[in-house]
């Protein structure tokens, strides 16, 4: 997959690598070790609002990953020295993409290649309230591209 992107990035070069790396990551999903999602669930959770766009039926998650990973991730620095980007996950166990926990940092990781260093976002504080009606603020209301943009669902 790795060998794939590099060629497109040749082919491209008005493109940034970043941009690539991203729509591939949207088309083929993210696959999680077990490491990183352990440390993922300390972080702001995947919200699944209204709809979701993982790419495998619950049952295929194995590691329980629709209930730890984040909404996104940024991706940022590695060999391709990427510049910050955010990316939304979408889950996918079989996904040749791989974020996985290395040496104290989380990356994302493809045929063994490491291609980025990974920041994850805090949930904001508002995340642990709840409305009168008994749900959570993500149910209706959760933060997305970073907690620049509010999702609404009425």
């Amino acid at each position: 997959m790795l060998s794939e992107v590099e060629e497109l990035a040749r082919h491209f070069p008005d493109i940034p690598v970043e941009a690539i790396v991203k729509e591939d990551l949207l088309r083929s999903g993210l696959s999680w070790s077990s490491s990183a999602l352990q440390l993922a669930a300390n972080y702001k959770r995947k919200a699944y609002f209204i709809c979701s766009f993982d790419m495998a039926p619950l049952d295929a998650m194995e590691q329980q990953e629709h209930t730890k990973a984040p909404e996104e991730i940024r991706l940022t620095g590695g060999p391709f020295n990427f510049r910050p980007v955010v990316v939304s996950v979408r889950l996918n166990p079989f996904s040749p993409y791989k974020v996985e926990f290395i040496e104290d940092s989380l990356v994302l990781t493809s045929d063994g290649c490491t291609i980025s260093g990974i920041e994850l976002q805090k949930p904001p504080e508002y995340y642990r309230k709840t409305l009168s009606n008994g749900k959570t603020i993500t149910d209706i209301a959760p933060a997305l591209e970073w907690g620049d943009l509010l999702y609404l669902a009425v």
